[in-house]
């Protein structure tokens, strides 16, 4: 499965709208978390840009004060966390208006040397992607912009 994450500025900055490439301009500055995916797609998108990034020990809504605080212009945040900070901070930070920056996979971490435990969850995952039973617990829940990967066979509808 895999999270959509986007971009957030200032409530009052409409700037990136739709445009995000102009974030790649050393007159901006991106806030990511250092050492994590969100660091690392800002990186990557936009290297042109300065960056601010939170130490990895602090906490996501550091990125936002960040922001906040125009120490950086635009953060990547997944969005369950972002509505829920927007939810406590009314009017604060505001998701810029176009697609997603990155699709973040999910993981669950495994001790060192547990072949046989991935391989058993990676057999029953496929199945459940296959199956189609992921994509309807997405539905059920409303998970938001939380996707499923493809199955990997393909069956055409019968007649």
């Amino acid at each position: 499965m895999y999270n959509a994450t986007y971009l957030y500025a200032r409530n009052d900055d409409m700037r990136f709208d739709n445009n995000e490439k102009r974030l790649n301009d050393p007159a901006y500055t991106v806030v990511g978390l250092e050492g994590s995916v969100t660091a690392s797609a800002l990186n990557l998108k936009f290297p042109k840009a300065q960056t601010n990034h939170v130490p990895p020990m602090a906490n996501k809504s550091d990125q936002a004060l960040n922001v906040l605080n125009k120490k950086g212009d635009v953060t990547m945040l997944d969005v369950a966390f972002a509505n829920d900070y927007m939810k406590k901070n009314l009017g604060l930070i505001r998701r810029v208006k176009g697609p997603p920056v990155a699709l973040v996979p999910l993981v669950l971490p495994l001790n060192i040397g547990e072949y046989q435990l991935k391989n058993m969850i990676d057999g029953a995952l496929n199945d459940l992607i296959n199956d189609k039973v992921i994509d309807d617990l997405i539905q059920q829940y409303k998970a938001q912009e939380t996707y499923a990967p493809s199955p990997d066979v393909k069956i055409p509808p019968g007649e």
